[in-house]
């Protein structure tokens, strides 16, 4: 099993290369994973990094478009087509598969 994380300037370069990958298609205005592919599309991240004398909460923000990848392995040409967009996982991902 293949599990990534990708981040994206925006939603649409993460939908434009995951459906140049082969990986999603767009219906109705959707994006779909494309079989025995499973998308969690996160958007941005904010967090919640501490709080300040007031006790006001400190947020860091992460405005980039985020998404989770899992499938059962992907074409080298499928690879190319992510490799700007994989990042290495971070040490308490915003979100995990179950």
């Amino acid at each position: 099993m293949t599990d990534l994380y990708l981040k994206a300037a925006d939603e649409a370069a993460m939908n434009a290369a995951l459906v140049a990958a082969g990986l999603a298609y767009v219906e109705d205005d959707t994006l779909v994973p494309a079989p025995y592919v499973s998308l969690d599309v996160i958007g941005p991240i904010t967090r919640v990094t501490g709080y300040d004398e007031a006790g006001e909460p400190i947020v860091q923000e992460y405005p980039e478009w985020h998404v989770n990848l899992r499938c059962a392995g992907l074409t080298e040409e499928q690879e190319a087509e992510l490799a700007g967009l994989v990042i290495v996982p971070p040490e308490t991902p915003f979100r995990v598969w179950a």
